[in-house]
Order: structure tokens, then C-alpha cells, then sequence
């Protein structure tokens, strides 16, 4: 079963074959203490070299979306944190908005109470990033 959050990475014998598909934790077992070495090339879009076979990464697993919808009293707020860099900070939101927001996370944790009586409560919901736009 192939998992679409997974890092894809290749390797490189230099024989004459071309690169071949390496599952990470395959690389991890490969590289041994080089591993954390490797991974920091990795994110700074660089190839590595162990062994004298090379290997990159060809597609990075996005990162983790998080969301919170709030209410404080009768004022909703959202925040959204990527990985963990929180990019929006308690931005204020319609009633309506912070509603859509918690129907359209149904897996979320946290009670939603949308009634008249003002109150304070946090939903928080992991959001997969091929369902976010833009």
C-alpha cells in the first residue's frame, strides 16, 4: 500500500543503471549514524554521497496542518500551524466561518458549541494537505 505523506528517495550506484527507489526506512538502516547528516542535505535540496552511492530525495512529505477554531464568550477565532510554525495567530472569524470549519473537520478533538449562551472552548483538527487548497 502506497502512503502519498511518505518521503520518496532514490539511489545511485553509478554503473550505468540510473537511479532506483529506496523506501526511507531501507536508507535509514543503510546510512546508519550518516543518517542525520544526510537528512540536513536532504533539506537543503542537496544529494549525498556514503559508501560511494549517492542518494537524494525526490518528493518531501508534506508537512502536518493543524487547526483550532475557538470561542471565547461569543467571539470565534482560527489558527493554523504548518508543521510547527504557526502561520495564522487567532485571527478572528464569523460565527458561520468557525462552523464550517468544524463540519468540514469531523475527526477533530474538542466539544463545538454554537448556541446562544456564551462560552470558551478549542476544536482542534489534523487536517491532510492534499485536502487543502492553496
Amino acid at each position: 500500500m502506497s502512503n502519498a505523506n511518505a518521503n520518496v528517495y532514490q539511489l545511485n550506484y553509478h554503473d550505468g543503471h540510473g537511479w532506483h527507489v529506496i523506501n526511507e526506512a531501507t536508507l535509514r538502516q543503510r546510512l546508519g549514524p550518516s543518517w542525520e547528516y544526510a537528512e540536513w542535505c536532504f533539506d537543503q535540496g542537496k544529494s549525498v554521497s556514503v559508501r560511494s552511492v549517492e542518494y537524494r530525495r525526490v518528493a518531501a512529505r508534506p508537512p502536518q496542518i493543524r487547526i483550532e477554531v475557538e470561542r471565547r464568550g461569543h467571539t470565534y477565532f482560527f489558527s493554523r500551524h504548518r508543521g510547527e510554525t504557526l502561520d495564522v495567530a487567532a485571527q478572528p472569524v464569523s460565527r458561520e466561518r468557525a462552523l464550517q470549519l468544524v463540519e468540514n473537520n469531523p475527526d477533530g478533538e474538542g466539544e463545538a458549541v454554537f448556541d446562544a449562551a456564551p462560552c470558551i472552548w478549542t476544536y482542534t483538527a489534523v487536517v491532510r494537505p492534499e485536502e487543502v487548497g492553496g
